[in-house]
């Protein structure tokens, strides 16, 4: 596994919730379905602004491609503070009867000079058919893979199963399993994959096949919600994490329903906030049901700059007071060395009661007297243990109560 600190696009929780925004023919055949106008470069970059703008604040990070909307972006300053910004480092071209049918690295994309502007990782596709040579493939993503690493961002790669050229039998789950056991031990921080039968198979069935990619992948590895169906992907993503996956990457699963709604803003304002949430809610769960499951623990790499909740089980050590808060005073400015106090507080009684100081003493030591905003001129440094006396409320120092109890 990657020593790569991932904190920057992880949820508290260590999951990984993060939002696609950089289809690019794809999304643009997807608008050309609501409309019969031609769609142009601008509808696209528009509806990825708009997306990220609304989305981020909700997601651990977001993809974006370099032609349509990643300057822009980032000019614009469009995506959340507290969501990692991805960039696509991939060039893709229609070939074989595909809209990507090739894929070759972005030369325009330059890692250091993106790092320079805020982008936290870049992302490669990765197209996997069974009757093309491996050797391509693998020294396409090691290149990828050391020159992310030379610029310090964190590496994604997304290996998807295509099609022979040749035709014939075609398996296409086989594929997904074949490009991970290939693909997922050359370095790669983070491995996108596909969800194995789209999601549309047995729970038992979807989480076998999970197993086996969390046992071929060596790190931690998120799913994508391409040829899933919305309403079954947050079921996928729970499969998935419960058998060791980290989380999703994912667009359509989120906003496709947003395009050709009469008010796209209003639309990913509302239906995709919910779904993103939704999914959010998943993940954070799934990881932490599948602590048993998988060989990282949860499913999920926890960010080290990031301190996990206590547990509701949580029992204070024995140097803290264990009975109710309410029994104990309440102080709005401690300050320890503050003497005298100011205003002065009245003396205690010199006579011996339950409850009340036993010897005549300064007002401070009396904690019955105290007002509420200054504390008595005692380091905490010498409390040892709690008096248990009843009606006292001190420590004792050594053998004696410091509020006069023995």
């Amino acid at each position: 596994m990657s020593p790569t600190d991932l904190s920057p696009l992880q949820r508290p929780s260590g999951a990984f919730a993060m939002l696609a925004v950089d289809q690019r023919e794809a999304m643009r055949n997807m608008f050309a379905e609501h409309t019969d106008q031609p769609v142009t470069d601008q509808d696209l970059q528009d509806f990825k602004l708009q997306a990220a703008k609304i989305l981020t604040p909700y997601a651990s990070g977001v993809l974006i491609d370099r032609q349509f909307a990643l300057d822009q972006a980032i000019a614009d300053n469009v995506v959340d503070p507290n969501c990692g910004l991805i960039a696509s480092a991939d060039h893709f071209e229609s070939a074989h009867g595909e809209l990507v049918g090739e894929v070759t690295i972005d030369r325009l994309v330059d890692p250091h000079k993106y790092k320079a502007l805020g982008v936290k990782a870049l992302k490669l596709l990765v197209l996997y058919r069974p009757d093309e040579p491996a050797e391509g493939r693998v020294a396409m993503v090691r290149e990828f893979v050391e020159s992310c690493r030379s610029a310090g961002l964190i590496s994604i790669i997304e290996p998807v199963s295509r099609k022979p050229l040749a035709g014939g039998d075609f398996d296409w789950n086989a594929g997904i399993l074949a490009a991970a056991r290939e693909l997922g031990s050359l370095g790669a921080d983070l491995y996108k994959a596909e969800v194995p039968f789209h999601g549309q198979a047995s729970e038992a069935e979807v989480r076998a096949a999970c197993a086996e990619l969390t046992n071929a992948i060596d790190g931690p590895w998120v799913v994508l919600s391409s040829g899933v169906p919305e309403d079954v992907f947050p079921d996928a993503v729970r499969w998935a994490c419960l058998e060791g996956a980290s989380g999703f990457l994912s667009g359509r699963a989120v906003w496709a329903s947003c395009i050709g709604a009469p008010d796209v803003v209003e639309s990913l304002s509302t239906d995709a906030v919910r779904r993103l949430q939704r999914l959010c809610a998943v993940v954070d769960d799934g990881t932490e049901q599948g602590a048993g499951s998988c060989k990282f623990k949860g499913g999920i790499v926890r960010p080290a700059s990031r301190v996990p909740p206590l547990p509701l089980e949580w029992i204070p050590p024995p140097c803290l007071p264990r009975f109710p808060r309410r029994h104990l005073p309440v102080f709005r400015t401690p300050r320890w060395w503050s003497w005298p106090p100011s205003p002065s507080p009245p003396s205690p009684p010199s006579s011996s009661r339950p409850g009340s100081c036993r010897r005549s003493a300064p007002a401070w030591t009396c904690p019955s007297r105290w007002p509420a905003t200054w504390l008595p001129p005692m380091p905490r440094s010498l409390w040892s243990r709690w008096c248990r006396r009843p009606g006292c409320w001190g420590r004792f120092r050594g053998t004696r109560c410091w509020w006069g109890w023995s």
